[in-house]
């Protein structure tokens, strides 16, 4: 943060560790990205699934925004935003349409998605 200074949107990948999540916070993050859900192109490391966001959403407790990573389409950033994240990267989903028109399409549903997760999310919270 200090070296980017405060008119930018810093992000931290955490690897879905809770201690990472909290110096990425204290270091003066915007938002945090999960451990990788899925493995993808982009990301080869062992996914880790749903399984991390729990202990996650608990820990950071709405104080930085929580993106999730690895492999994320439509259907991954509904469950992800479902289970406490903001939102989903996606990178490899939609690179990987064969034309402009599938890119908005895939991008759109992406969106959808998330905000139907995000929704249903605050819904559960009361």
């Amino acid at each position: 943060r200090r070296l980017l200074g405060p008119g930018k949107i810093l992000g931290v990948s955490t690897y879905g560790e809770v201690a990472r999540a909290e110096a990425a916070i204290i270091a003066g993050c915007d938002y945090i990205g999960t451990g990788s859900i899925r493995t993808s192109a982009t990301k080869v490391t062992v996914a880790k699934g749903l399984g991390q966001m729990p202990k996650l959403v608990e820990h950071v407790n709405g104080r930085v925004g929580i993106v999730s990573i690895g492999g994320v389409d439509a259907d991954v950033a509904r469950e992800t935003c479902l289970a406490g994240c903001d939102g989903g990267a996606a990178v490899s989903y939609i690179l990987d349409a064969e034309s402009a028109d599938e890119v908005r399409a895939r991008t759109a549903a992406l969106l959808a998605a998330a905000q139907e997760g995000v929704d249903a999310f605050r819904a559960q919270q009361g």
